[in-house]
C-alpha cells in the first residue's frame, strides 16, 4: 500500500502499534499524503518536526493541500506567528479556514486598536472553544478599559499649549482618536497636532471621493453625506475599497452609501472584523450589506452577543429560516428577546449568562 510506504519513508516503524494507529484515520491515496507532508516541509519545517506532528495528530493529513497551504499562510501572513507553531499545534490544521478567518480578524483588531497583548498560545488562539475564546477576549477588552480609566493626564491648559490646538479641535481629535489618550498622560512626550489647514485639505478629499462615487457636486446629496463624515477624507477610499475587496460589487457600495453614508466613518479595521462576523460567525453572504447597510454602524459587542445567542440556538437544534439581517442584528432588544431567544426554554437564562461574558461593565 501507497499508505504503509509513504508512512515508512517519512520515518515510521513498519507493522508497529504506532502506524496501525496512524493508518486507521489517514484518508486520500499515498502520493497525495507526501504532497501534503512536502508542503508543510516546503512552508519551512523540518522533516523530523512534519514526523512528530504526525505521530501526535495524523488527521491534519486528511486536509486537501491546497486547504493546508492556505492556513499556513493565514498563520504566518494573518496571524503573524512563525510556522514552527504547528509543531506544538499540529491540530490548528484540521480547523476550517472560517473559523481561523474570524479569530484572526477578532486577534487583529485588538492589536488595531492598541491593545498590547503578548502572543497568545496558538492552541488558545484557534484551538479554545468557542465560550471560552469570547470570554478571553472580552476580558482583553475590559482590562484595556480599566487601563484606559487609570491614566493621570496632564493639565487641559498644559495639553492645548503643547499641542498647539483650541478646545474643539483637540475634542474633535480625541473623538476620532480615543487610543491617542495614552498620549496625553504625565511624562510622555507630545508633538504639535497638524495644522488646520489638513481640515480642508480633508473636506476636498471627501469631495473628491463622493463625487468618484457618484455623487454630483454640491447636491443637497452630497451636502447631506458631508455632514455625516468624521476623521480624515482620505481614508473614505480606504474603507470603500475594503467592502469591495470583500466581495461586493462598486455600484452596490455606492447604494450604500447614498442609503447610510456615515458607516464609513468607522475604521477599516473595525469594518472588516464586522464583515467577518457576518460571514464567518453568522453564515450570511456579504451581499446583505446592501439591503441592510446600517449593520456596519452596530457595534461589534452587539454583533457577538447576538451572534452568539444566534448560534447557540443553532446547536440546540431550534429550527429557525434565516433571519434578515435587520432583525436580527437591528431590531430592539424587546423584539430579539420575544423573536429569538424566547425560542428556547433556557435561552433567557443563555442570554443573561452571554450578556455577563461579553457586554463590558
Amino acid at each position: 500500500m501507497l499508505e504503509t510506504r509513504f508512512l515508512i519513508d517519512v520515518g515510521f516503524m513498519e507493522n508497529s502499534n504506532e502506524m496501525e494507529k496512524v493508518l486507521k484515520v489517514l484518508r486520500g491515496r499515498g502520493e497525495e499524503l507526501q504532497e501534503r507532508f512536502d508542503c508543510i516541509v516546503k512552508a519551512g519545517l523540518d522533516r523530523q518536526d512534519v514526523f512528530e506532528m504526525i505521530r501526535v495528530h495524523p488527521t491534519f493529513l486528511n486536509q486537501k493541500k491546497s486547504d493546508i497551504e492556505l492556513k499556513i499562510d493565514l498563520l504566518v501572513n494573518g496571524l503573524g506567528y512563525p510556522v514552527s507553531h504547528l509543531v506544538t499545534f499540529p491540530a490548528y490544521l484540521d480547523y476550517t479556514v472560517q473559523r481561523i478567518k474570524l479569530r484572526m480578524s477578532m486577534y487583529n483588531w485588538l492589536k488595531d486598536q492598541g491593545v498590547e497583548e503578548p502572543m497568545m498560545a496558538l492552541s488558545t488562539l484557534i484551538g479554545r472553544p468557542r465560550k471560552e475564546f469570547m470570554q478571553r477576549f472580552v476580558k482583553i477588552i475590559r482590562s484595556h478599559a480599566m487601563f484606559m480609566g487609570s491614566l493621570t493626564l496632564k493639565k487641559p491648559n498644559t495639553i492645548l499649549s503643547l499641542l498647539d490646538v483650541g478646545r474643539k479641535q483637540l475634542c474633535e481629535h480625541i473623538q476620532e482618536n480615543p487610543l491617542e489618550m495614552k498620549k496625553l498622560v504625565m511624562g510622555s512626550k507630545m508633538e504639535p497636532l497638524p495644522k488646520s489647514g489638513e481640515k480642508e485639505r480633508s473636506q476636498m478629499l471627501e469631495t473628491k471621493f463622493l463625487i468618484d462615487v457618484g455623487f454630483t457636486k454640491n447636491s443637497n446629496e452630497m451636502e447631506k453625506a458631508l455632514k455625516v463624515f468624521r476623521g480624515r477624507g482620505g481614508e473614505l477610499q480606504e474603507r470603500f475599497d475594503c467592502i469591495v475587496k470583500a466581495g461586493l460589487d462598486r455600484q452596490d457600495v455606492c447604494k450604500m452609501i447614498r442609503v447610510r453614508p456615515r458607516f464609513l466613518n468607522h475604521k477599516k479595521s473595525v469594518i472588516e472584523l464586522k464583515i467577518d462576523l457576518l460571514v464567518n460567525g453568522l453564515g450570511y453572504p456579504v451581499s446583505n450589506l446592501v439591503t441592510f447597510p446600517a449593520y456596519l454602524d452596530f457595534t461589534v459587542q452587539r454583533i457577538i452577543l447576538r451572534m452568539s445567542m444566534y448560534n447557540w440556538l443553532k446547536d440546540q437544534g431550534v429550527e429557525e429560516h434565516m433571519l434578515a439581517l435587520s432583525t436580527l442584528i437591528g431590531c430592539p432588544q424587546k423584539v430579539f428577546m420575544q423573536r429569538i431567544v424566547n425560542q428556547h426554554p433556557e435561552g433567557p437564562q443563555v442570554w443573561q449568562n452571554l450578556k455577563k461574558q461579553i457586554c463590558t461593565e
